[in-house]
Protein backbone atom coordinates (compact mmCIF):
# COMPACT_ATOMS: atom_id res chain seq x y z
CA UNK A 1 0.00 0.00 0.00
CA UNK A 2 1.25 3.90 -0.26
CA UNK A 3 2.23 5.88 2.14
CA UNK A 4 -0.75 8.03 3.15
CA UNK A 5 -0.32 11.69 4.99
CA UNK A 6 -3.10 12.83 6.85
CA UNK A 7 -3.38 16.24 8.25
CA UNK A 8 -6.15 16.92 10.76
CA UNK A 9 -7.26 20.53 12.13
CA UNK A 10 -9.65 20.62 15.27
CA UNK A 11 -12.21 23.32 15.05
CA UNK A 12 -12.92 26.22 17.48
CA UNK A 13 -10.07 26.70 20.19
CA UNK A 14 -8.70 23.36 20.84
CA UNK A 15 -6.74 22.52 23.20
CA UNK A 16 -3.21 20.29 23.91
CA UNK A 17 -4.98 17.66 25.38
CA UNK A 18 -7.94 17.29 22.78
CA UNK A 19 -4.67 16.85 20.34
CA UNK A 20 -3.04 14.44 22.67
CA UNK A 21 -6.04 12.14 22.46
CA UNK A 22 -6.35 12.87 18.65
CA UNK A 23 -2.98 11.28 18.22
CA UNK A 24 -3.69 8.16 20.44
CA UNK A 25 -6.61 7.57 17.99
CA UNK A 26 -4.95 8.11 15.05
CA UNK A 27 -2.40 5.68 16.32
CA UNK A 28 -4.65 3.13 17.18
CA UNK A 29 -6.02 3.10 13.49
CA UNK A 30 -2.21 2.72 12.30
CA UNK A 31 -1.34 6.51 12.04
CA UNK A 32 2.29 7.80 12.84
CA UNK A 33 3.39 11.08 13.53
CA UNK A 34 6.93 9.74 12.03
CA UNK A 35 8.10 8.79 9.42
CA UNK A 36 11.07 6.28 8.20
CA UNK A 37 13.42 7.18 5.37
CA UNK A 38 16.85 6.24 3.89
CA UNK A 39 18.21 9.01 5.60
CA UNK A 40 16.20 7.90 9.14
CA UNK A 41 13.35 8.48 11.01
CA UNK A 42 11.15 12.31 11.12
CA UNK A 43 8.71 13.51 13.34
CA UNK A 44 6.03 15.02 11.06
CA UNK A 45 4.42 18.42 11.81
CA UNK A 46 2.16 18.74 14.21
CA UNK A 47 -1.54 17.33 13.79
CA UNK A 48 -0.08 15.47 10.75
CA UNK A 49 0.84 11.79 10.57
CA UNK A 50 1.04 8.96 8.01
CA UNK A 51 0.42 5.52 7.40
CA UNK A 52 0.67 2.62 4.81
CA UNK A 53 -2.34 0.53 5.95
CA UNK A 54 -5.24 1.96 3.83
CA UNK A 55 -5.80 1.51 -0.09
CA UNK A 56 -7.00 5.06 -1.07
CA UNK A 57 -6.68 8.72 0.40
CA UNK A 58 -10.81 8.33 0.02
CA UNK A 59 -10.81 5.38 2.73
CA UNK A 60 -8.08 6.96 4.87
CA UNK A 61 -10.08 10.14 5.08
CA UNK A 62 -12.63 8.76 6.04
CA UNK A 63 -11.51 6.92 8.91
CA UNK A 64 -9.51 10.10 9.94
CA UNK A 65 -12.99 12.01 10.05
CA UNK A 66 -14.49 8.84 12.43
CA UNK A 67 -11.43 9.65 14.89
CA UNK A 68 -11.24 13.08 14.65
CA UNK A 69 -14.81 13.71 15.49
CA UNK A 70 -14.79 11.09 18.34
CA UNK A 71 -12.40 14.53 20.15
CA UNK A 72 -14.50 17.79 18.52
CA UNK A 73 -17.21 17.59 15.93
CA UNK A 74 -16.37 18.85 12.25
CA UNK A 75 -12.99 18.18 11.67
CA UNK A 76 -10.87 19.21 8.61
CA UNK A 77 -9.34 16.46 7.32
CA UNK A 78 -6.75 16.26 4.35
CA UNK A 79 -5.44 13.20 3.10
CA UNK A 80 -2.84 12.65 0.66
CA UNK A 81 -1.19 9.92 -1.69
CA UNK A 82 0.74 11.16 -4.57
CA UNK A 83 -1.92 12.60 -6.72
CA UNK A 84 -4.91 10.78 -4.89
CA UNK A 85 -6.40 13.45 -1.98
CA UNK A 86 -9.21 13.51 -0.41
CA UNK A 87 -10.51 16.33 1.81
CA UNK A 88 -13.09 16.99 4.04
CA UNK A 89 -14.81 19.84 6.12
CA UNK A 90 -12.26 22.17 3.62
CA UNK A 91 -13.51 25.36 3.48
CA UNK A 92 -14.56 26.20 -0.76
CA UNK A 93 -12.49 29.13 -1.15
CA UNK A 94 -13.18 29.14 -5.59
CA UNK A 95 -14.71 26.91 -8.21
CA UNK A 96 -12.36 24.61 -10.07
CA UNK A 97 -11.91 25.70 -13.74
CA UNK A 98 -11.70 23.01 -16.37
Amino acid sequence: MALIFARVELPGEPSTAQYETLHKKMSAVKFNQTIVTEKGTFKLPHATCASEQYASANAAAEVVKVEADLVVKGAHVLTRSGSDRQGINLEKIAERNT
